[in-house]
């Protein structure tokens, strides 16, 4: 066991999540301990030394106490990053929340960095979990449910085997890529960064999917997250995406030299991952229609589409394709 304390054991004063991650925060004093229960985790056994040496101003790589699937962090923060940016976003704007966007950016930059480690590391979770889904026949399956066929039927329904098999070859693609690519954070998403109580560091959870691949998987699922609350959330003006260009072009700018069209598909792959949790946490639902009518654009454009209506920064937007 590695990391910075112990279970709590005490009632949270918060809790949140479904059985793929669950989230208990206790408070005590000044400091505040995530206890973060997984349903899968890297096989993967992280220890200090592989989180790289930290740069000016980049977010801190945090290796949680591990015991089984539970990880426990002790943070002086109790709010992630994306309950921060949806309350910002909701008020009206997020900039205010952007230089810690910047700071993940930067933080991927000194992980991509990181000399490969000798032990063998597992290609992405999510990627493997995609195409697993894709190729079960039904619910006679073992660990599938009438929700999650019903998901892949309604996928072929609207996009299409054609479609399908794209997916198919991109999570391939990521899944038996060579053993000797880059380390990777695994889900690299804003409910994984907490940002100090007084608004200053912010520590990144580190370890719980660790894994190995190219840094566009990593970029590819944060840009994921906000793309996916532009399209569907859109607080404010109707057809507008107040606030979240200035956050998303602060991550992407330290992040230069970027295969932008890997980044595009893995953006797809994190909306889909997105809706097969759902259906596995919760059964099928009639919100799920508007995603998976929008499936057949997103694949078409490899993720293009939707990372147009973020509403980057003009130096950020001169860089994607149109």
């Amino acid at each position: 066991m590695t990391g910075s304390g112990s279970a709590a054991t005490a009632t949270p004063h918060r809790e949140f999540g479904t059985r793929k991650v669950r989230t208990r925060i206790h408070g005590a004093d000044a400091m505040f301990t995530w206890e973060r229960q997984r349903a899968h985790r890297s096989l993967v056994d992280v220890l200090e030394e592989l989180v790289p040496p930290r740069s000016e101003g980049s977010a801190r790589l945090v290796v949680g106490a591990r015991r089984g699937n539970t990880f426990t962090y002790r943070l002086s923060g109790d709010s992630s990053l994306g309950e921060d940016t949806l309350r910002a976003w909701r008020s009206g704007t997020a900039g205010h929340v952007a230089r810690h966007f910047a700071a993940a950016g930067r933080a991927l930059l000194d992980l991509s960095a990181c000399p490969v480690s000798d032990r063998p590391l597992p290609p992405p979770l999510g990627a493997w979990q995609i195409r697993t889904w894709l190729r079960r026949a039904g619910s006679g399956t073992e660990g599938e449910t009438a929700a999650r066929v019903r998901l892949r039927e309604a996928l072929l329904s609207t996009a299409g085997k054609a479609r399908a098999r794209t997916l198919e070859e991109w999570v391939d693609q990521l899944v038996e890529a060579p053993g000797g690519q880059g380390l990777l954070h695994g889900e690299y998403s804003v409910s994984a960064m907490v940002r100090d109580r007084h608004g200053g560091d912010m520590a990144v959870f580190f370890g719980e999917t660790v894994c190995r691949g190219p840094i566009e998987y990593d970029a590819g699922w944060l840009v994921g997250e906000l793309a996916e609350w532009s399209d569907v959330s859109q607080p404010g003006v109707e057809g507008t995406t107040t606030g979240l260009g200035g956050p998303a072009s602060a991550f992407l700018r330290p992040l230069s030299d970027l295969d932008l069209g890997l980044l595009g598909r893995v953006v797809v792959l994190r909306r889909l991952m997105h809706v097969i949790d759902y259906v596995s946490a919760f059964g099928w639902s009639d919100l799920l229609d508007p995603y998976v009518a929008l499936m057949p654009e997103l694949v078409d454009s490899g993720g293009m589409s939707t990372l147009s209506r973020i509403g980057w920064d003009a130096d950020v937007a001169d860089r994607l394709p149109s």
